[in-house]
């Protein structure tokens, strides 16, 4: 075995409580490589979905404006949609905030309207985003507080399942409030829907 190797496994004898970080910081590089090749794909792809839109994309046929969307944006949104929008200044803008709030709405027969109950008004949406955004608040301080109490060395060492579940809880809980805020502002905005 290496010398690294050596000192690895010495490390681990002395201090147990170590595998778990170490298996968490491990995790969390190759997570974060996912991440940056997941954003060189999507840059791929809207340069990709540029290349197709150049030309007036009002003109093409349905089955070509929802593959383009589709691939530029990963959500199937209904040509007569997008059409809708891209007759609108700031169309851009308005498609990918539309694109980003598609998975609060339902497209059937023609209308669009709100998916859940809890989204038709925008003060039931405007409370659920409080509600996410506490829940983000309340999960990443104790997370923090938990983390406190391992590197003090009070908390038994399975308490770092505790601190990533609600990391990621937080991080979910807080990229949900983004994506409601965006379809409680771009909806009525871009679709007229109250």
């Amino acid at each position: 075995m290496s010398d690294v190797g050596n000192m690895i496994e010495h490390l681990f004898k002395r201090h147990p409580e170590l595998i778990l970080p170490a298996i968490v910081a491990t995790l969390a590089i190759y997570a974060i490589k996912a991440l940056y090749t997941l954003h060189g794909s999507r840059s791929q792809r809207r340069k990709e979905f540029l290349e197709l839109w150049k030309d007036d994309p009002s003109k093409r046929d349905n089955l070509w404006i929802e593959m383009a969307v589709r691939h530029a944006f990963g959500k199937s949104i209904p040509a007569s949609v997008v059409k809708e929008i891209i007759r609108r200044p700031d169309c851009a803008k308005n498609l990918t905030d539309i694109s980003i709030a598609w998975k609060y709405l339902k497209y059937e027969n023609g209308s669009i309207s709100w998916s859940k109950k809890r989204f038709n008004t925008a003060r039931k949406r405007t409370v659920g985003i409080w509600i996410l955004n506490a829940s983000y608040f309340l999960s990443a301080l104790v997370s923090l507080a938990i983390f406190a109490l391992i590197v003090q060395g009070t908390a038994p060492p399975v308490a770092w399942v505790y601190v990533v579940s609600l990391t990621i809880f937080s991080f979910v809980s807080l990229d949900l409030s983004i994506d409601l805020s965006v379809a409680n502002r771009a909806v009525p905005r871009t679709l007229g829907l109250a």
